[in-house]
């Protein structure tokens, strides 16, 4: 076995700069509708705010951050 072409990881290289980044900032939804790709909408989690220095921190430091990119809240339903 020849360790060097075994892969360490997705090959990230097709895909282009980071342009928009979707902060969920609660999983909290009451619609419980069928379609819904959160299966822990019913638990109580917050996202919590003191992380988001540390976020965008990453962000900005990755390889595949462009010269800008969007941060866009995203919340559960009424």
């Amino acid at each position: 076995m020849v360790i060097s072409s075994l892969k360490t990881g997705p090959d990230l290289s097709r895909f282009g700069p980071i342009g928009l980044v979707v902060v969920q900032s609660t999983s909290l939804c009451n619609l419980d509708c069928s379609y819904c790709y959160l299966p822990d909408r019913q638990k109580k989690r917050v996202f919590d705010l003191d992380m988001l220095p540390l976020l965008v921190r990453r962000i900005l430091e990755s390889p595949y951050a462009g010269p800008e990119f969007s941060l866009v809240w995203h919340a559960g339903e009424p």
